[in-house]
């Protein structure tokens, strides 16, 4: 698609497209938040109760 108007594309491919990357974003994301909690959990100590939550054995903490 290099080297077209972005209006000379139709707009369903262009709401596809659209969709797609914010799908791929929100995915990315997640699982930089997911990354970041485990690694402030870890550095406390508290890993543990971070996947005991995961695996339903805790209901919640913090």
């Amino acid at each position: 698609m290099a080297g077209y108007k972005l209006a000379d594309v139709h707009p369903s491919v262009t709401l596809s497209g659209i969709g797609v990357t914010s799908a791929v974003d929100i995915a990315v994301n997640y699982l930089a938040i997911s990354r970041s909690t485990r690694e402030k959990l870890s550095d406390k100590g508290f890993l543990y109760l971070h996947y005991a939550k995961d695996k339903k054995i805790i209901n919640d903490f913090v």
